[in-house]
This record gives C-alpha cells, sequence and structure tokens, in this order.
C-alpha cells in the first residue's frame, strides 16, 4: 500500500478545508513509499495551500481537479519545492528533483489505479511545464519549437481528415509528428510523444468547450450591463 495514513495499517484519506475560491488546506497527513522504497510524510504544514489538480477549465471533461490522482497531485505540489520535498522526506535515499518528482506522479497515479491514457496525458503535462519553466532557456525554445511543430501537426491531421476526398499525405505528417518531434523533449522523449498524442485527441473538444463558455461569458455580462444579473432583494421560499 503505497500511501497510507501515519497510523499503523491506516488508510490514506483526503480531508481538505476550503480557504478561498481555489485553494485547499489539508487536513490530515498521509504517507507514501515510493518504488525505490523512499518514505515521504505530508502534513498540512508542509503541503501549505493547494488547488488540488490545476486543470484547464476547457479540459476538465477529460481531468476534474480531484478523483483517483487527488494523492498523487498532493504528493507531486509537495515534492516540486526543494525545501518540502526536503522536509517530507522521512527515509530511503536523496530528494527528488524536479524531473523526479513528475515522474514519481506517474507512478503514485499508477498505483492509484488512473486510467492509462490520462495519467500519461497528465504526466506529460507536468513535465512539459518543468521543461518550459524550470529547466533554462535551452529547454524553453525546445518547448516552443515543439508546441508550434504540435498546433501545425494536429492542424494537418484534422485538415486532411475532414477534406473530402481526405488529404491521406496530410494525415500521415500530422500523425507522424509526436514522434519526429519528441528528440525537443531530450531525456523526456516519451513524455513529448504522449503530449503530442494528448494534443490530437483532445484539442478538438476543449476547442469547442471554450467557444460555448466564451458564449456563456457574453451573455453573463449582456445581463449585467442591464442590471439582471443582480441577486433579487428578498428569498421566496418554496
Amino acid at each position: 500500500m503505497p500511501f497510507s495514513g501515519l497510523e499503523q495499517g491506516c488508510a490514506a484519506r483526503v480531508q481538505l478545508e476550503q480557504v478561498d475560491a481555489k485553494e485547499f488546506r489539508l487536513l490530515q497527513a498521509f504517507r507514501y513509499v515510493d518504488p525505490e522504497g523512499r518514505t515521504f510524510v505530508v502534513t498540512p504544514d508542509i503541503l501549505g495551500p493547494t488547488d488540488l489538480t490545476s486543470v484547464p477549465f476547457g479540459f476538465r471533461w477529460f481531468v476534474n481537479s480531484y478523483g483517483r490522482h487527488t494523492l498523487p497531485a498532493l504528493l507531486h505540489d509537495c515534492l516540486i519545492d526543494a525545501q518540502r520535498a526536503k522536509r517530507a522526506l522521512q527515509s530511503g535515499g536523496t530528494v527528488p528533483d524536479r524531473r523526479g518528482a513528475d515522474d514519481l506522479f506517474l507512478a503514485a497515479m499508477g498505483e492509484q489505479r488512473v486510467a492509462k491514457i490520462r495519467r500519461h496525458v497528465m504526466w506529460s503535462a507536468v513535465t512539459f511545464n518543468t521543461r518550459f519553466c524550470h529547466l533554462g532557456w535551452v529547454a524553453r525554445i525546445g518547448m516552443i519549437l515543439w508546441t508550434l511543430a504540435a498546433l501545425g501537426g494536429t492542424t494537418l491531421l484534422y485538415s486532411g481528415a475532414v477534406a473530402a476526398p481526405p488529404h491521406w499525405a496530410w494525415i500521415a505528417i500530422g500523425a507522424a509528428g509526436p514522434l519526429l518531434f519528441a528528440w525537443l523533449w531530450w531525456r523526456s522523449a516519451w513524455a513529448g510523444i504522449c503530449f503530442g498524442y494528448g494534443i490530437a485527441l483532445l484539442l478538438p473538444a476543449g476547442i469547442v468547450v471554450h467557444v460555448s463558455f466564451l458564449l456563456y461569458w457574453c451573455l453573463e455580462r449582456l445581463l449585467a450591463a442591464f442590471g439582471l444579473s443582480s441577486p433579487p432583494p428578498t428569498f421566496r421560499h418554496f
């Protein structure tokens, strides 16, 4: 049992207190033993405020902010900060670096039986963030180039698929793109492959969700402009 409570034989439980519109505070500590035998104890004081799982609005139909992945996400939040990771490590070896924390996130999601495609897309997304924000300008340039290639490849893939007749050359180039450009992720090439095919799978639905939300947002602003969004002066009891 990789995740457990602090008491002997006690299962890990996620008990949270909401502190504002977006953040929560952990109320009960938990323990995690990774595949290398290292033991981490995540306590409320070590973790601090958390937004659970950071998921862009348009993709919450695919990954919610909570679920089977909640414990791995809280562990990851703790381990991506070097000082918090040092405090959480109780025994068994060295403190993982940020890339190591990302890989533990994937392993922990597997242990929690998160669906395979979902956990690999989530892992590749946090790996992208690590490479873009925390590994220097060379890695950042690589991620920018990869993003441009991914958008171009996805456009070719779907443009070729909806054409009449289908443009098979475009489809083939778009489908091969994640394999051809994975080298831009260097040692994290497998994450690049997973993220590339994840974008191809999720982007169309994500665009539809964002367009629908934009229409909703405009309607809310229109109602507010005419004073129709304010609460009623009294409550009616039914």
